[in-house]
C-alpha cells in the first residue's frame, strides 16, 4: 500500500522527520535514504513495510497543488485586508 506524507524537518543534517498526516503518524529515518532532491516541506509517498518506511518517492503533483492552494489563500486574504501594511502605508504618504 502507497501512503502520501511531507518531510516536516531535518534534524541535524542525518534525522528526516516524514509525516504521516491522515494517521498521525511520525517516522524518524535516516536523510540519505531520502531521493535526491527531497528537502523539507516536499510531498512524498511511502511504503510501508513491518512498520520500516521503504520506496519514497517525490510527490511533485502533491506539492505542486499544495502551493497552489497557498497561493490562492494569500490572495483572498491580501485582497479582503486590502494588501499589505507596508503597501497601504506607501499608498497614504
Amino acid at each position: 500500500m502507497t501512503y502520501h506524507g511531507v518531510i516536516d524537518r531535518i534534524e541535524d543534517n542525518d534525522t528526516a522527520v516524514l509525516l504521516h498526516e491522515e494517521a498521525g503518524t511520525q517516522y524518524d529515518l535516516p536523510a540519505d535514504s531520502l531521493p535526491e532532491g527531497v528537502r523539507e516541506g516536499d510531498h512524498v509517498t511511502f511504503s510501508l513495510e513491518e512498520g520500516a518506511v521503504v520506496n519514497i518517492t517525490a510527490d511533485r503533483e502533491a506539492a505542486d497543488a499544495a502551493y497552489k492552494r497557498i497561493q490562492e489563500k494569500q490572495e483572498r486574504l491580501q485582497k479582503r485586508s486590502g494588501g499589505s501594511r507596508r503597501r497601504r502605508k506607501r499608498e497614504q504618504d
